[in-house]
């Protein structure tokens, strides 16, 4: 089931990576990272920085098992760069389907949606109302030119 997350569905399974940090299963992430590095189109810089991450936690893991404070701080600062390798796998690699790209568009910018749907409604009736000015406008031209055309050649209309 992993490897067929890691070659197809690349967002689910960083997703399945998420979840692990969220629990503090960090082990299991950077495990499931490492399966993710096998895939034949990532590139070395993203291969190293998953290597680096599994070294940099290997060797917490060893401080704490001989009796060495690993301090909170370092350990935050731990998960924010396994978090950044997240982010970074997932700006890299995570080809979203049309689906997908149109629920998180509908999610993330429903706001600006809405906003450019009445600012589109405004421009509408903004248009109709010059529309219908220019008209009134050139029905009050063409009416003027009419009387001026029937009083020039003295035109009688009754």
């Amino acid at each position: 089931m992993i490897d067929f997350l890691v070659e197809n569905n690349t967002s689910l399974f960083l997703k399945k990576v998420r979840k692990c940090i969220s629990k503090g299963e960090s082990e299991k992430a950077i495990e499931l990272l490492i399966q993710f590095s096998s895939r034949k189109d990532i590139d070395k810089n993203a291969c190293n920085h998953i290597l680096l991450i599994s070294n940099q936690f290997e060797s917490m893991k060893h401080r704490e098992m001989k009796g060495l404070n690993v301090s909170y701080a370092e350990k935050n600062d731990f998960t924010k760069r396994l978090l950044d390798l997240v982010n970074y796998l997932q700006e890299n690699f995570v080809v979203e389907s049309n689906d997908d790209f149109v629920r998180n568009v509908d999610k993330s910018n429903f706001k600006n949606m809405q906003r450019l749907g009445i600012y589109t409604g405004i421009s509408m009736v903004t248009l109709v109302a010059i529309l219908i000015g220019a008209n009134i406008i050139l029905s009050i031209i063409i009416g003027v030119l009419a009387v001026i055309l029937f009083w020039k050649f003295d035109i009688d209309i009754s």
